[in-house]
C-alpha cells in the first residue's frame, strides 16, 4: 500500500511538469521594405512620411479612388487629411494586417494600430507602381 501511495505522488508529480514548458526565444519580425512596387510597399512608405511629420509628401503617393492621378489642387485639398491621419496614428504601433484583394490592381489594407484604431487603405495600381487611393478610418472599444 505504501508503495501504491509513493507510485501516485511520483505521477501526480511528473504530471505537474508537463505544465511549465520551456521555449527559447526565437521570434521572428516580418520586414517591408518602404517603395512603391507592392501594396504594403506603399502602405510603409506612407506611414513614414506620417512619423516624420512630412505629410506634404505623404499627398503625392496618394491617387483618386478610380485609379488616376491626382490634379494639385485635389492634392492641396487632402493635405490637411494626411496631417490628420498622422495625429491619429502618431507612433502607434501596428498590430494586425488583414489584405483584401478586390482585383489586380486594387487591394484594400486593414490596419490596425495599438488595438484602438482601425485604418483601411485601399491601394490602387497605376503605371506598375502603387498608391493610396482611399483612407477611412475609426476608433474600436472593446469594452
Amino acid at each position: 500500500m505504501n508503495k501504491l501511495r509513493m507510485l501516485l505522488v511520483l505521477l501526480v508529480a511528473l504530471q505537474s511538469c508537463q505544465l511549465i514548458v520551456m521555449e527559447t526565444k526565437t521570434t521572428t519580425k516580418n520586414s517591408f521594405i518602404a517603395n512603391r512596387n507592392s501594396p504594403v510597399g506603399i502602405l510603409n512608405l506612407f506611414l513614414l512620411q506620417l512619423d516624420s511629420n512630412d505629410a506634404y509628401s505623404a499627398t503625392f503617393l496618394k491617387s483618386d479612388s478610380l485609379g488616376e492621378f491626382l490634379y494639385p489642387a485635389q492634392q492641396y485639398e487632402l493635405l490637411y487629411s494626411s496631417f490628420r491621419t498622422g495625429r491619429q496614428i502618431g507612433g502607434m504601433p501596428i498590430t494586425k494586417l488583414k489584405y483584401d484583394t478586390i482585383s489586380k490592381n486594387s487591394i484594400i489594407i486593414d490596419v490596425e494600430f495599438d488595438y484602438i484604431r482601425n485604418i483601411r487603405f485601399l491601394t490602387s495600381k497605376i503605371n506598375d507602381q502603387w498608391y493610396i487611393a482611399e483612407i477611412s478610418s475609426r476608433k474600436t472599444y472593446d469594452f
